[in-house]
């Protein structure tokens, strides 16, 4: 039992160290996408100061295409998004601040297929 103990908390401080060098590398000017509501499942740390006319091959990304597919997201400190349910930033539109946590995203969960993410 203490192997596996030892072995989840060198994980969790990799995978610790691992989120947070991404984070820095974009100095404050991202959002971080989760799959899921409550920042579950897949996850993916895109760069700011930048407008993404479709979710797919997204910088940074492991997923393919996150369009339809990003259920909470989380803004970085120097970075705020307006999020959009179609590509090429057409028809309803929500806006996130810096900083902001949408753990849930109503009517916008499994909606988005573009964004625009601006750098402070």
């Amino acid at each position: 039992m203490r192997n596996v103990t030892a072995v989840l908390f060198a994980f969790s401080v990799g995978l610790f160290i691992m989120i947070t060098e991404g984070a820095a590398q974009f100095n404050g000017c991202w959002v971080k996408v989760f799959e899921s509501g409550n920042f579950r499942g897949d996850r993916d740390l895109i760069p700011g100061g930048r407008r993404y006319r479709n979710m797919r091959n997204l910088p940074n990304s492991r997923k393919g295409d996150w369009g339809d597919e990003i259920g909470s997201l989380i803004m970085g400190p120097r970075a705020t998004g307006t999020f959009y349910e179609d590509e090429n930033f057409s028809d309803n539109r929500m806006s996130a601040l810096r900083g902001q946590r949408w753990n849930r995203l109503g009517n916008f969960d499994d909606q988005i297929d573009s964004m625009i993410i601006n750098c402070h």
